[in-house]
């Protein structure tokens, strides 16, 4: 239904204006953090896992061996713990959002700062996963390492926390989980020589894109590695 606004009603006019404004971003939020958030953290883990062949080689044998050559069941996704690792690791060390923000419902004293009702105040995801003292060597991509890391409720939030978590984080980890699943048996992506440099607010991208080869999964992990350039190598230690 399309409603007719007069403009010698500013009123009615303005009301418009916010409704259409509030439509707009109830639109965009879908986009922003279902499509976007997904995307991005499956583009950081090829990109990883093209600089990292043993991970790489690991990864495509549990998949091998688990699924046999059909698409993952929610069931086999459980039996799959380097694919859950790899992705923890991804979105820790390149969380697709970096970071997050609130609005202080009452005056507050946090760290010795007085924060008045009505602040926002902004917290860096992408700085609690690089904390040394939570995460040993935090730019090193090392899924290993969540064998034994078992973070706290706000020392590990690529999907936020708290009451506002994020609702989709299930669906997400389930949706990249079987994606990489169906695509790392089938081709092996071969990472060109480029400069990437991480884009974008509130969700962090490849500036850009990234510039690799679709091979047939022909287990040459060691191809592509090394020559990637760019701030991205302010994030992660990557190969020369």
């Amino acid at each position: 239904m399309i409603e007719t606004i007069s403009t010698s009603d500013p009123m009615r006019v303005a009301r418009g204006v916010m409704r259409a404004m509030k439509l707009l971003g109830h639109v965009g939020s879908p986009f922003a953090a279902g499509h976007e958030t997904s995307g991005n953290a499956l583009t950081w883990t090829l990109l990883l896992l093209s600089q990292h062949p043993q991970v790489a080689s690991d990864l495509v044998d549990e998949l091998e061996g688990e699924l046999r050559g059909e698409p993952p069941t929610v069931e086999q996704l459980g039996r799959l713990p380097l694919l859950e690792n790899v992705l923890k690791e991804s979105m820790r060390i390149i969380p697709p959002a970096p970071v997050t923000w609130r609005r202080a419902a009452h005056s507050i004293e946090v760290g010795g700062y007085e924060i008045p009702e009505g602040t926002e105040v902004y917290a860096s995801i992408y700085e609690t996963h690089h904390m040394p003292e939570l995460y040993p060597e935090p730019e090193r991509f090392d899924p290993g390492r969540w064998e034994t890391t078992d973070p706290g409720t706000y020392e590990y939030i690529p999907f936020n926390a708290g009451p506002r978590r994020c609702i989709g984080a299930s669906f997400a980890m389930m949706e990249i989980k079987v994606v990489l699943a169906v695509l790392l048996r089938r081709y092996r992506l071969e990472s060109l020589p480029q400069k990437v440099d991480r884009f974008g607010f509130p969700v962090i991208s490849p500036k850009g894109g990234l510039q690799m080869v679709v091979h047939r999964q022909d287990r040459r992990f060691g191809r592509g590695v090394g020559g990637i350039r760019g701030n991205v190598r302010e994030m992660v230690k990557l190969p020369a």
